[in-house]
């Protein structure tokens, strides 16, 4: 199966395969990996001691600058999708094989503008945002610590680098499958969050809240159907292997995590009445699950 997708051997060997693409040259942040490490080590830092600076302070009121993030990631993650179906993958590209076009822009025969080079290289920006964006500073402005769990720590993290790395050497054909997939579902995600951030009288009518995982889920499901049918039905083609199984250790890594947040956030069993009881906090409170005070004046949540 080592070279089950590949007649060219020399591309499938691991030398070739990190051979950087010559059009990526001069593109800001991708002349060395250690910009977007220097971005992640402040990312983490910042989640640290945002903490801790936050900690004996009042979370502050954000809403119009949250939903104006929001909503311009609705835009941004609908453009992106318009893009890879219009650079490919509904202008010709196969699901089963589909080599990268190497073609410099100035020689391209098609008259669309963007290749799938830009297209990816739209998504590591997309990537930087959301590990660094408006996104995390609102969670740690508005001390929802709770909200940045591992999963959300290390897919925000790992994220960047994929990029990274797919633009370095592999910017687009096959493995473009699943980030046109990917603008779709966070197109999708977004609009739930600028609909959740209008308060209680839009909160209400957003009942579909938990098939916003249940999406995630099935994208990372349809990826790993899509890049099982590779390995086992496609026998020639010019695409290197080593990215196919990355693609599928990483969307089968994090199908497992998402399945776990999914099972724990929304299938744990409830605790017995008897011990949903409100606690106060300097005089006040309200209920909240399992009858924990937030901050002193946390609002129920079921």
């Amino acid at each position: 199966m080592e070279n089950l997708i590949s007649s060219n051997k020399g591309l499938d060997g691991v030398p070739h395969f990190f051979k950087q693409d010559a059009r990526v040259q001069g593109l800001p942040l991708m002349s060395s990996p250690l910009p977007t490490l220097l971005i992640l080590v402040c990312y983490y830092i910042f989640v640290y001691y945002g903490r801790t600076i936050m900690a004996d302070r009042k979370p502050l009121q954000l809403k119009r600058l949250i939903m104006l993030y929001n909503l311009g990631m609705v835009i941004f993650s609908l453009y992106m999708a318009k893009e890879f179906a219009m650079a490919g993958w509904l202008t010709g590209y196969q699901l089963g094989c589909q080599p990268i076009d190497y073609t410099p822009r100035g020689d391209r025969v098609s008259t669309y503008i963007r290749t799938l080079l830009d297209c990816c290289y739209l998504k590591f920006y997309d990537a930087l945002l959301n590990m660094f964006g408006f996104f995390q500073i609102i969670f740690i402005m508005k001390k929802k610590f709770h909200q940045l769990t591992f999963l959300h720590l290390f897919h925000h993290g790992f994220l960047p680098f994929n990029w990274w790395f797919g633009i370095k050497f592999i910017p687009g054909g096959w493995g473009t499958f699943h980030a046109f997939i990917n603008t779709l579902v966070h197109s999708v995600m977004y609009m739930y969050y600028f609909l959740s951030a209008g308060g209680p009288a839009i909160q209400k009518y957003l009942w579909w809240k938990k098939y916003i995982t249940t999406i995630q889920i099935a994208q990372f499901i349809l990826v790993i159907c899509h890049t099982l049918s590779t390995f086992l039905f496609v026998q020639d083609c010019d695409y290197p292997s080593l990215a196919v199984k990355l693609v599928l250790f990483y969307n089968f890594l994090f199908l497992c995590l998402f399945m776990d947040f999914y099972i724990k956030t929304y299938k744990r069993k409830t605790k017995p009445k008897e011990n949903d009881k409100i606690v106060y906090m300097n005089g006040h409170g309200q209920k909240v699950q399992n009858g924990h005070m937030e901050n002193g004046n946390a609002v129920k949540v079921d």
